[in-house]
């Protein structure tokens, strides 16, 4: 059977108006409360997962329309470079090109991730490496520039996440024990894991 959450909440919210949203928002949470960890419905959580990121990326690429009508605006007011345009083309865009295989439909290059939105991507920025790799990219323009920025990037989302890791292994733990000690014995239970080691 097809799980399809609120079929037809927004029919009913166009009917009736915003006095619905209330009743849609109730029905919502309810839906959420029966489907949370631990009930056994892996299709419809792995459902609500896609279509909490398709409502996310959505968001975001509204962000980039923002932008793309906002930086004309503002190369106008503040005699903005060409530099600095693509760099906020880079920071705030969502990057997409037609698809090859469908029609009407863009590819995302990011999968609807924004730089200026995502956690990871700011301190780049705030290093010394960060910003001489992307004065470089800004001042050749060249391809293999605009690949270094990309590959820091890449690396400080995978340094984010496994930052992250570390904290919700932390926070899981933190019931069985209120201290570590040193973070060097959790990095080696960290790498022994990913080694298939014990």
């Amino acid at each position: 059977m097809l799980f399809e959450p609120l079929p037809d909440a927004r029919d009913r919210i166009e009917q009736d108006g915003p006095q619905t949203i209330d009743a849609v928002l109730h029905e919502w949470k309810t839906i959420l409360k029966q489907i949370g960890r631990r009930r056994g419905k892996a299709l419809e959580k792995q459902v609500l997962d896609i279509l909490s990121y398709e409502c996310r990326t959505a968001l975001h690429r509204c962000y980039s329309a923002v932008w793309d009508a906002l930086l004309p605006y503002l190369g106008w007011q503040y005699d903005l470079t060409d530099k600095c345009k693509a760099f906020h083309q880079l920071w705030h865009y969502d990057h997409c090109t037609p698809s090859n295989e469908y029609e009407r439909i863009n590819f995302h290059l990011f999968h609807g991730h924004i730089f200026a939105l995502h956690p990871a991507c700011g301190p780049v920025l705030r290093t010394q490496t960060g910003q001489e790799l992307f004065g470089e990219w800004l001042q050749e323009g060249t391809l293999s520039s605009y690949h270094r920025v990309l590959h820091a990037l890449a690396v400080a989302v995978g340094f984010y996440a496994e930052q992250s890791n570390i904290a919700k292994l932390l926070r899981k733990n933190e019931q069985r024990e209120n201290y570590y000690g040193d973070l060097v014995p959790l990095e080696k239970r960290l790498q022994s894991r990913r080694s298939g080691r014990r």
